[in-house]
C-alpha cells in the first residue's frame, strides 16, 4: 500500500459569496456587477467630526495672531528685547514678552550694577 498523499483530483478555488449581493428594500437599480454596487449614505452609521478642545484652542491662537501685528522693539532702560503683539485696530497690546514687570526687574537690577560699580571706582 502506497502511503503518499497524491490528490486524485486537482484543487479548485473556491467562489467567494458576498453577503450583501442581495437587493436592499430602498435600492436604486443600477448597471453595475454586484461588486461595485454602492447603497446610499444613510444607511450606513454617521461619521463624527468633532474637533478636539486642543486643535479648537489652536485654531483660536491662529485667529488672534493673524489678526493682531507682531512687533520686536528694545527697551531702552534694560536694554531687553520685546515682542509684542498688538490689535491694530486700538493699538492695544495683547502680549508682550517679557512682561512689564520683567522688564522693571532688568532696569532696577542694571541701575544697581552701574551704581555699584560707580562706587568701586571713586574707592580705586
Amino acid at each position: 500500500m502506497d502511503n503518499s498523499l497524491t490528490p486524485t483530483t486537482p484543487a479548485q478555488p473556491t467562489p467567494f459569496i458576498r453577503a450583501d449581493t442581495h437587493a436592499k428594500a430602498d435600492a436604486v437599480r443600477t448597471e453595475l456587477p454586484a461588486r461595485k454596487s454602492v447603497q446610499s449614505a444613510w444607511a450606513s452609521d454617521p461619521v463624527e467630526n468633532r474637533v478636539s478642545t486642543h486643535a479648537a484652542l489652536a485654531s483660536r491662537v491662529a485667529e488672534v495672531v493673524k489678526a493682531t501685528e507682531q512687533r520686536y522693539e528694545r527697551d531702552r532702560d534694560s536694554s531687553t528685547l520685546v515682542y509684542k503683539q498688538i490689535d491694530p485696530t486700538s493699538g492695544e497690546v495683547i502680549m508682550q514678552l517679557p512682561t512689564e514687570s520683567v522688564l522693571n526687574l532688568r532696569a532696577y537690577l542694571k541701575q544697581q550694577e552701574n551704581s555699584r560699580q560707580a562706587a568701586v571706582r571713586k574707592t580705586a
